[in-house]
């Protein structure tokens, strides 16, 4: 009897094993102990988990004065991870992404007459890491990493792009010293999501943070101190522009009665130069969020502030910044005249509709004005209806900014599934 063909699936899961058994190489007594299993305990015994993420996405992308820009990109994640002795686990994932359809500028190519869509071809090494619980109370993560703090506003993935955001990185978390949480770790590279092959795609320097968080009975109270060293692009004066020290605090918390919920989010920070940063500025950061959730739906009003002073806006670099400000990504860059961002945002949950399991839709309009004066930078709507299957979520995005005095008309349709083994 002919044997039947391998699914894709299985293909990829035969792929990984064999990358990740090559990762090992460089670990001999693990090696070791995979071929000769009855000379070594129990707890060398490898037993690899593997996990697959698949996305594609189609995005047309239209502005006022160019071409219309189109991508279709596929992009994949593939896991593996063992359990070490010690309750410690090793971590590896690679990345890759193909543009099927690539009538877009992604900031590597000579294509600038184009919307920028940053969705570069590529294949990197997205994760790899040790995690180790050895210590009673104490987690490390030493290798490459995601970071995410908090609201991820300062440091955290990118998820939306095909390529995520990664950290070079030494972290401690524990909840052993006081009522708290306490993260603190060293940064020396990021890998961004433009690629290896743009000038921005690579931070590196000598980056710590530290965030220490409890509850209260108003919430959890978070304060943190980010130090960032960043070094991008050519050698010049500008190569240090990211560079900041940020300490600031934010109080999140929620309430339930039966049907009814209210969700609030505070926080203010205060940024300045830091290292060789060719600016000499303080600014501050705002935030007041208030959400109320009636049964299935959601109502939320929030005003953020990046601040500007002496003509530098208030920068976060490390953050995921998609998720803030807009769909359309508008203000990736704190403009030097700082953004103010005043947005309601209304959703609803459904359960068991047709083959999906659940499905949101929201819809968001933003208020966009600058902080230094009186300037309206612009208006934007935003929808979004996303449904889950098993494993696969369908999503559809729109975004439409209208531009008053910064950038220009912007219009943004988002078509993306996604499949997780």
């Amino acid at each position: 009897m002919l044997a039947r063909p391998k699914s894709a699936v299985s293909r990829f899961r035969d792929l990984a094993g064999g990358l990740f058994y090559f990762c090992l190489a460089g670990f001999p007594n693990i090696a070791q102990a995979q071929h000769s299993e009855e000379q070594v305990p129990e707890a060398w015994q490898l037993s690899p988990r593997f996990s697959l993420d698949v996305r594609t996405r189609y995005q047309n992308t239209t502005q006022s004065g160019r071409p219309d820009g189109e991508a279709l990109t596929s992009r994949f994640q593939l896991a593996g991870e063992i359990d070490l002795p010690q309750d410690t686990i090793f971590l590896a994932e690679v990345e890759g992404n193909i543009a099927l359809v690539d009538n877009f500028n992604d900031g590597t190519r000579n294509k600038t007459g184009l919307p920028f869509i940053p969705d570069p071809d590529g294949f990197e090494l997205n994760r790899l890491a040790i995690i180790s619980e050895a210590i009673d109370g104490v987690r490390v993560t030493a290798g490459r990493q995601r970071i995410a703090l908090d609201d991820w506003r300062f440091i955290g993935a990118f998820p939306f792009r095909q390529n995520d955001q990664t950290f070079d990185a030494i972290r401690f978390e524990t909840s052993s010293l006081g009522p708290g949480t306490l993260d603190v770790g060293y940064i020396g590279r990021v890998l961004r999501p433009l690629g290896d092959d743009n000038p921005g795609g690579r931070f590196t320097g000598d980056s710590i943070f530290a965030n220490y968080n409890f509850a209260t009975p108003l919430g959890r109270l978070t304060a943190y101190h980010y130090r960032l060293d960043i070094e991008t692009g050519p050698q010049g004066p500008n190569r240090h522009i990211f560079s900041n020290r940020v300490t600031g605090g934010r109080l999140f918390g929620r309430r339930h009665w039966q049907d009814f919920g209210l969700v609030w989010d505070f926080a203010y920070a205060r940024q300045v130069d830091h290292e060789d940063n060719p600016s000499d500025f303080e600014t501050d950061y705002w935030l007041a969020e208030l959400t109320l959730e009636p049964g299935s739906s959601g109502v939320t009003l929030r005003a953020e502030t990046l601040g500007s002073g002496d003509n530098q806006g208030f920068q976060t670099p490390l953050g995921s910044l998609h998720r803030f400000q807009g769909l359309s990504d508008q203000f990736l860059r704190t403009p030097d005249t700082g953004v103010r961002d005043v947005s309601l945002l209304v959703r609803h949950d459904f359960s068991h509709v047709g083959i999906f399991d659940s499905v949101r839709v929201f819809a968001r309009h933003h208020w966009f004005r600058a902080d230094a004066n009186t300037a309206k930078f612009g208006t934007e709507w935003n929808a979004s209806i996303s449904g889950q299957y098993k494993d696969v979520v369908l999503s559809l995005e729109y975004a439409d900014y209208a531009a008053d005095t910064f950038s220009v008309d912007t219009r943004s349709v988002f078509l993306t599934t996604q499949l997780r083994f």
